[in-house]
């Protein structure tokens, strides 16, 4: 009895201790389960603690924003940033698009913000985001209203600037013309004596050139034209274009074209062919917003390309424009969204891309660093700039622009090539204006800083 006690005793501890074996290694693969289980649950965490931003933009001269893009990342690490490039001139649309499907980007580059607020697809910024005493201190008179629309601030200007003449100083030169200076003595008279001198019909070649083709710039070329005969686009929320000014500003492009004195077959054309004639030294000069001259600078190292300023008449005015970042409206990430806006307009920043894309700084500082002060063609388009005239213009500052633009091309492109008076085109275009423009409020488009 002894013995079998003794064998049952041995056999029990040998279970027991088997068992402990077996319950010691059945736990290392749950330990090893639970070290997975953990890991995972903190990458899942630190995934949900990441927030994507969509920032829509521009396509094309990317590669110093990438670089702003990752140094941008690296100071805010919860934060990525997902460019999209889409063409310029698709960009309104697929925001209008995404904006309604409820997914928009989070972060867009506009040169379009009163048309999108007017939309409800920007957010304002003034007072919850923009400091506006700060805001008036950075930003330039002459592009801090680009982004103003029904009282508020929809966007903060990226690069902005205003209109100029692009000249080949070599026509100049061999013509005996001297680089005109800013002020009262280059006025219309003067810059139709240039056009005449540049004139030269053996030769086939022209002074100056505007766009006139079925194309953006068309109306654009044309709105300086009104503001320096003391005009306006809109005023109390009522096309105005079509007053005495603009009927005199109208009539003045209409004598250049029917004195020959711009290029022909002007319904057709576009920038790109005034670039082409400037080039094979057959037009002189044509104009457009500051960014053309890095871009004609890249583009034609050898050609003797400068500035020349605005003409003044019954004053000085101008078109400014550019681009802007602006924040979704129904963005899910508007705090990531701003810091992402607040970077990019800093001084620092703008001051970096501008510099390295070639375009005009939007704020004050920058325009004292060597690259733009110690340059020639830089330092009238700084002049210009700084003018604070009521008549210094942003463009697009109206809603449905894209609709209002177009009625306009159609009506000038009546008028230069006969087919209506300057004061016929002007009121039906301005009739057709009116019939947009009555879904707004009066005073939305107007300026708030002026």
């Amino acid at each position: 009895m002894k013995k079998i006690l003794a064998v049952m005793l041995s056999m029990g501890m040998a279970l027991s201790l088997f068992g402990c074996q077996s319950g010691g290694t059945s736990e290392r693969p749950a330990e090893s389960s639970s070290k997975t289980e953990t890991e995972e649950q903190t990458k899942k965490e630190a995934d949900e603690a990441e927030v994507t931003i969509v920032y829509m933009r521009q396509a094309g001269n990317t590669e110093v924003e990438d670089e702003l893009i990752k140094e941008f990342e690296a100071q805010n690490p919860g934060i990525k940033v997902q460019a999209d490039d889409v063409p310029t001139e698709e960009c309104y649309n697929k925001l209008a698009l995404s904006h309604n499907a409820g997914n928009p980007p989070d972060v867009i580059m506009t040169f379009w913000s009163p048309d999108a607020a007017a939309n409800g697809m920007l957010e304002p910024l003034l007072g919850s985001y923009v400091d506006e005493t700060d805001y008036l201190n950075r930003f330039v008179k002459s592009c801090r209203e680009m982004d103003t629309y029904d009282g508020n601030l929809y966007a903060v200007p990226f690069r902005a600037g205003p209109d100029s003449w692009f000249a080949n100083k070599d026509m100049l030169d061999a013509a005996g013309l001297e680089i005109p200076k800013f002020g009262e003595e280059w006025n219309w008279d003067t810059f139709r004596e240039y056009a005449e001198t540049l004139r030269d019909p053996d030769a086939g070649t022209y002074g100056i050139g505007i766009v006139g083709g079925n194309t953006n710039g068309t109306e654009w070329q044309f709105w300086p034209f009104l503001f320096q005969a003391g005009g306006k686009i809109i005023e109390n929320g009522k096309a105005v274009f079509n007053g005495p000014e603009g009927v005199e500003a109208l009539e003045y492009v209409c004598s250049l074209i029917q004195d020959d004195l711009i290029p022909p077959g002007i319904t057709t054309t576009d920038l790109n062919m005034l670039q082409d004639m400037q080039i094979a030294h057959t037009l002189c000069m044509w104009t457009d917003g500051p960014w053309m001259l890095s871009t004609m600078r890249n583009t034609y190292p050898e050609e003797n390309i400068c500035v020349l300023p605005m003409t003044t008449a019954k004053t000085f005015g101008n078109l400014s424009g550019g681009t802007s970042l602006g924040m979704s409206s129904i963005s899910k990430h508007k705090d990531e969204a701003w810091k992402f806006i607040e970077f990019m307009t800093s001084d620092e920043v703008l001051l970096k891309w501008n510099k390295g894309t070639g375009n005009a700084p939007p704020v004050y500082s920058a325009w004292d660093d060597p690259y733009y002060a110690e340059d020639r063609d830089w330092q009238v388009m700084k002049e210009l700039a700084m003018q604070d005239n009521e008549y210094i213009i942003p463009a697009n500052h109206y809603p449905e622009s894209i609709a209002l633009n177009q009625i306009m091309r159609n009506y000038l492109q009546a008028a230069y090539i006969g087919e209506m008076s300057p004061k016929e085109a002007l009121d039906a275009a301005a009739e057709e204006w009116n019939e947009i423009l009555e879904k707004y409020d009066p005073g939305a488009a107007d300026l708030i800083w002026k």
